[in-house]
């Protein structure tokens, strides 16, 4: 047993694009042999998908990668603080392309 599946007790939910399972089902079980997809939950979700889980609601948006469906997640934390974009661009944070410099 490998260190990525030793004392596992829930499995891990992961969301993503129709295919995903395939993608998840073939990998591991070529990697990790037969068992490694009990460890796993996987969701093949739609654009604008949104779940509220335990302790978050995630929301899925359609991004362009041209070569694969991929999705952009948000991730919504209850009582977690939004982020003020005016604040952060007036104290000179660096956005976009400015931040690759840093």
């Amino acid at each position: 047993q490998s260190l990525f599946v030793q004392d596992k007790n829930c499995a891990l939910k992961v969301f993503g694009p129709k295919s995903i399972k395939e993608y998840f089902d073939l990998n591991f079980k070529l990697t990790y042999g037969p068992d490694i997809p009990q460890y796993f939950q996987i969701f093949e979700v739609e654009d604008d998908f949104t779940a509220n889980l335990s302790h978050f609601k995630l929301t899925t948006k359609k991004i362009n990668h041209n070569i694969v469906p991929s999705f952009g997640y948000q991730l919504e934390f209850p009582g977690a603080e939004t982020l003020n974009y005016q604040r952060l661009r007036e104290s000179g944070f660096p956005f976009g392309l400015e931040i690759q410099k840093i």
